[in-house]
């Protein structure tokens, strides 16, 4: 397993990590994961066909929508500041946290599940 894929798995096992997509500026994507699907077909609520659906359409509609508030955030730190470039994007919501990282044109976007610190008391 190369490094990268290792990089990945890490990710994908970390606690609270819903998934991650890889793709290019235009939305072809080149990687992604999934684990809330993985968990449904444990658990035997799809199967592996109806899971790898799921996944493409999850994957899909997460790097349509990110990779347009990616460009709309570009396009804000070039209006605040030519010099400067879009590298990291952090959104929490209610209940789960978004980070959108890139790299020359390859995009990746991690969603993962949070609690606030007041929570766990």
């Amino acid at each position: 397993m190369s490094a990268v894929e290792e990089s990945l798995d890490r990710i994908s096992k970390q606690k609270g990590v819903v998934g991650y997509v890889i793709c290019t500026g235009d939305g072809t994507i080149v990687r992604h994961h999934n684990n809330v699907t993985k968990e449904a077909e444990k658990a035997g609520t799809l199967t592996e066909d109806q899971r790898k659906e799921e996944d493409v359409k999850w994957a899909g509609k997460l790097a349509e929508s990110m990779l347009e508030l990616a460009g709309i955030s570009i396009n804000t730190v070039r209006d605040l500041n030519p010099r400067d470039d879009f590298v990291l994007f952090r959104m929490k919501t209610g209940r789960k946290e978004v980070i959108i990282s890139r790299a020359d044109n390859i995009y990746t976007i991690l969603v993962q599940e949070w609690s606030s610190a007041s929570e766990h008391h």
